[in-house]
């Protein structure tokens, strides 16, 4: 038995968008990778980012989860509420809708700051001579 089935967590997910469908989708993914359990439906709002909210503690279910639909670590939380209906929900955002992948990599790409142009120096320069390349900057947030 797999740490994943002995933590037997219930796992409702929401669609948190405008895109029909969207939860019944994630739904059938988390089925075809094993899991069981699992109960699609809408959320009440429009969410901007997919969250996932732990209730009952089940950080295996959680990594796996966070991995299999990608979801992004700083939006995963955990709010220790046994009373909850289910041990796990996922609130899918527009992040998750159709070309929003493509949109956000064009976001970063808006974001990201062309190379500074770099000096170069003639052999007869009577100053210290500059790299003909700069250093490339650390990864953006």
């Amino acid at each position: 038995m797999s740490l994943i089935d002995a933590e037997g967590a219930s796992i409702s997910i929401l669609n948190g968008t405008r895109t029909p469908g969207l939860a019944a989708e994630a739904a059938a993914t988390l089925e075809e990778a094993g899991l069981t359990n699992i109960h699609p439906n809408n959320a009440n709002e429009i969410y901007t980012r997919t969250r996932l909210i732990d209730y009952t503690g089940n950080p295996h279910t959680v990594a796996y989860l966070t991995e299999l639909l990608q979801i992004d670590p700083n939006n995963v939380y955990a709010r220790y509420d046994v009373s909850s209906f289910y041990d796990i929900v996922i609130l899918l955002g527009q992040d998750r809708e159709p070309g929003a992948q493509a949109e956000q990599d064009q976001d970063l790409e808006e974001q990201t700051p062309e190379p500074s142009p770099t000096l170069a120096t003639s052999p007869t320069s009577a100053t210290s001579p500059t790299p003909a390349t700069s250093p490339t900057p650390g990864p953006y947030p």
